[in-house]
């Protein structure tokens, strides 16, 4: 098993938080957002904006009926 790698928080400010580790291959950096509109975005990524990224966004469902 290999040792756990630690993402340091590099960027904390409201509805944002990105953790960051150059050191590994990938990802580099892992971003959460919460959107004005309620939706949570989430990346990962190589450390460049316009580099390999995988992206995901997830919305609340309604409550289910009775």
């Amino acid at each position: 098993r290999e040792p756990e790698t630690i993402f340091p928080a590099k960027t904390h400010e409201p509805g944002l938080i990105v953790f960051e580790q150059t050191g590994h291959d990938l990802p580099k950096r892992v971003r959460y957002q919460l959107k004005d509109s309620g939706e949570l975005f989430a990346r990962i990524d190589d450390g460049r904006d316009d580099g390999d990224a995988m992206e995901w966004t997830w919305s609340r469902c309604a409550p289910a009926a009775n």
